[in-house]
């Protein structure tokens, strides 16, 4: 177990990936609370080696501040995030949108297409999002009350080619 605070104070956090360069893992807030930014915070693998990681707490570094602008109405807060196997590509999904970007130094995300791809009204609180190759992406969403939860898969083309780093 890993205690974690955030350097700013508490937040929803729901999207989680991990860099297959260096296994640091990246949380990005959801932007559910009135006027608040959606953030990246990175901790380091390193955080898992202390003696004791159930009393020690470990203070997660902000990396941005993206410029994504959360809306409830809109469907726009962040819920799940996924990077690519190779670590070139980072998607970030909402109720209604999938967001591309390429990860920079450090971890900072570029952004890897002009406009995101709209996913509205293909599934009511989705919840998951994963690569299934290149421009295919799996997406998952809740079951409610009167209704299952649901699978789908949908099409998300980069708009422009990363250089190779």
């Amino acid at each position: 177990m890993l205690r974690l605070r955030y350097p700013d104070g508490a937040h929803d956090v729901e999207a989680v990936y991990i860099s297959p360069r260096d296994t640091a893992v990246f949380l990005v807030s959801k932007g559910a609370t009135r006027g608040s930014a959606i953030r990246l915070y990175r901790v380091d693998r390193s955080a898992w080696r202390t003696r004791d990681t159930t009393s020690d707490v470990v203070v997660a570094t902000l990396v941005q501040t993206l410029d994504i602008r959360p809306s409830s109405e809109a469907g726009r807060l962040v819920t799940a995030g996924a990077i690519r196997s190779d670590g070139r590509v980072v998607a970030l999904r909402t109720y209604t949108e999938i967001y591309l970007f390429y990860p920079g130094v450090g971890g900072r995300l570029l952004p890897a297409q002009e406009r995101p791809c709209n996913i509205s009204g293909l599934e009511i609180g989705g919840e998951a999002i994963d690569f299934l190759d290149d421009s295919m992406f799996v997406l998952t969403s809740e079951a409610g009350r009167h209704r299952p939860g649901t699978i789908d898969t949908v099409k998300c083309r980069l708009s422009r080619e990363q250089s190779t780093r």
